[in-house]
């Protein structure tokens, strides 16, 4: 955990590819749906992230176990997914559980998931503090009906239930209230239910699922935008730099909310191509003029941390709304971002649920914190290109979504020294 790398920009234009890994918000959902219809030995993937390898493995765990004995543990780590995709699972299987994770995945709120699925018929306790993990499930027949979540803190919480849904005798109905976050998300869940064929209906706050038999081969996940997006930050902070993003599903085809980085970044002189090899980025040799921009990002919270850098190493400044909920992520993100551009000399606030951004210098002071956060590594990497070296701490935590990370970067020129 004191292992630091140090991140030297190369001197020469950027001109390269880079692989990416396959979705793990696609994976895991797909992987669910086949563990509900019985499916829960899937070999490993070298393309899998660490949040996937840790979904399958307590997939194969909780397939080993009968339901008698004691209680079984299931460690979700600090995968937020991981936990709340599997507790609806585990309520609705024969057995008595314990649904737990790392300290950060018990500061975690999962109240509105634990009450959505008790409605149903569920039989799960709290066993330290009311609203967080760990969790007692005794896992018995859940009900069709009705639920209402608070979809304020968290989208998982409806794709958790989207995702049993189809597996009720009737079904489930299912009405978000509260602010709707990290929208795109709960519309990619419902993209893929009806690709393997079920009956979805959305009537505003209220989504409709009908019972079914999943069709599993029609479910594939594309690569994933979510890390694509640390390239376009390298591509507009570099010098007319161009990176091809290999096999990527242009953004017009995409299911992933994410792909709307790429109409982001277009503002900040990032153009994006089809070819036959994938995605080409490139930055433009007309530099915008901007004085500060504004966004909502409401529904693309993954966004946030390497559109704001992109935005602070170039000296620009903006306002960015929608994003009270990043609280709660793998680190309070609105925190650890403020503190450690801060620390990088640049002038960044957050009032009124808005982060502010100021037209800074961004100078390299000391290495960056990474708060056990795989997007705080690979969002402040590429600001090696605007202070020439930048020294991440903790820089493993990248696998819990892309493993290749380095490597990648490695390819692209930079060099990169572990001390």
């Amino acid at each position: 955990m004191n292992e630091i790398i140090r991140i030297r920009a190369p001197w020469k234009t950027i001109d390269g590819s880079v692989s990416l890994p396959i979705s793990k918000s696609m994976a895991n959902r797909i992987i669910m749906l086949k563990a509900y219809s019985g499916e829960l030995n899937h070999p490993p993937d070298d393309r899998d992230s660490g949040d996937t390898t840790l979904l399958k493995r307590n997939l194969q765990k909780i397939a080993q176990q009968n339901d008698e004995g004691e209680p079984v543990r299931v460690d979700c780590g600090n995968a937020g997914t991981v936990f709340r995709f599997l507790l609806p699972f585990l309520a609705k299987r024969n057995g008595t559980w314990i649904l737990t994770g790392e300290r950060r995945m018990l500061e975690r709120p999962v109240g509105p998931l634990v009450s959505a699925l008790n409605s149903l018929g569920a039989d799960i306790e709290y066993l330290e503090e009311n609203g967080y993990p760990p969790l007692r499930v005794n896992g018995k027949t859940l009900s069709s009906g009705e639920v209402k979540v608070d979809t304020s803190i968290s989208s998982q919480f409806v794709s958790a239930l989207l995702l049993l849904a189809p597996f009720l005798e009737s079904g489930l109905s299912i009405k978000k209230t509260g602010e709707n976050v990290s929208g795109s998300y709960t519309s990619m869940t419902t993209s893929l239910l009806r690709s393997a064929g079920i009956s979805v209906s959305v009537d505003g706050d209220i989504t409709r699922v009908f019972p079914g038999i999943i069709n599993t081969t029609m479910l594939k996940p594309e690569y994933d935008w979510s890390s694509a997006s640390f390239w376009y930050t390298v591509v507009a902070l570099s010098h007319h730099g161009t990176i091809t993003l290999r096999g990527l599903t242009p953004p017009e085809r995409s299911i992933q909310g994410d792909s709307s980085v790429a109409g982001i970044f277009r503002s900040l002189g990032v153009f994006t191509n089809n070819t036959d090899d994938g995605l080409v980025i490139r930055k433009s040799f007309s530099v915008p003029t901007i004085t500060r921009i504004r966004l909502n990002m409401r529904s693309t919270p993954d966004l946030v941390l390497p559109v704001v850098t992109a935005i602070a190493g170039l000296g620009y400044g903006a306002l960015i709304s929608g994003i009270d909920h990043l609280r709660y992520k793998e680190s309070d993100r609105i925190r650890a971002l403020i503190t450690e551009l801060r620390a990088l000399n640049a002038y960044i606030d957050y009032a009124e649920k808005m982060l502010v951004v100021h037209p800074s210098d961004i100078r390299y002071l000391r290495p960056v914190n990474t708060y056990n956060d795989h997007r705080m590594a690979m969002a402040f990497a590429p600001l090696a290109l605007i202070s020439r070296t930048m020294e991440v701490r903790d820089p493993g935590v990248v696998m819990k979504s892309y493993p290749e990370f380095w490597s990648m970067m490695e390819e692209l020129g930079f060099e990169m020294i572990r001390i």
